[in-house]
């Protein structure tokens, strides 16, 4: 016997059999597990931007999924006001923008966050907020600052509820 390859994860399945209709069922897996598996870039726009912050221009956020993970790369511009933490790091948290219904987690989402000068943390909720949350101690998060934010998380229930 034979055997053929999906192309993107290389999933074996007969080219033929005796038993045209098991043939067929393996055929048929092979190939919805690797449709289901290649990454998908989501092409409309993936977030709308809270008062004060705005979409980077050199750097366009962008989400796709893969199977059931959503991907997200966020590159925001602060445009409102200086945002300056207090020596503890701590802020008010600071909506940055919402994503798109269709990548909202379905627990709060924590991750690290970036720009050129200051690090800190930011979240995101099931609402599909994405927030910036704290500052390295006494850091000051300027007008025109960039803010980077890369992260994942399943789209389906694999996290428990609590």
């Amino acid at each position: 016997m034979t055997m053929s390859y999906t192309p993107l994860f290389k999933l074996p399945y007969p080219d033929s059999a005796e038993d045209s209709q098991t043939w067929k069922y393996w055929q048929q897996l092979a190939q919805a597990i690797e449709q289901a598996w290649t990454p998908q870039l989501i092409s409309a726009p993936v977030a709308s931007w809270s008062t004060g912050w705005g979409a980077n221009a050199d750097n366009p956020c962008y989400a796709y999924t893969c199977g059931p993970w959503a991907f997200i790369s966020l590159y925001a511009t602060r445009t409102g006001a200086d945002i300056t933490a207090a020596a503890s790091g701590s802020i008010a948290d600071s909506p940055m923008c919402t994503l798109i219904a269709s990548l909202f987690p379905k627990k709060i989402i924590t991750v690290p966050m970036r720009t050129s000068y200051v690090h800190g943390s930011a979240y995101v909720d099931v609402n599909g907020t994405a927030s910036l949350a704290s500052l390295a101690g006494t850091a000051v998060l300027a007008t025109g600052q960039n803010v980077m934010i890369n992260t994942m998380w399943p789209l389906i229930g694999m996290i428990p509820a609590t």
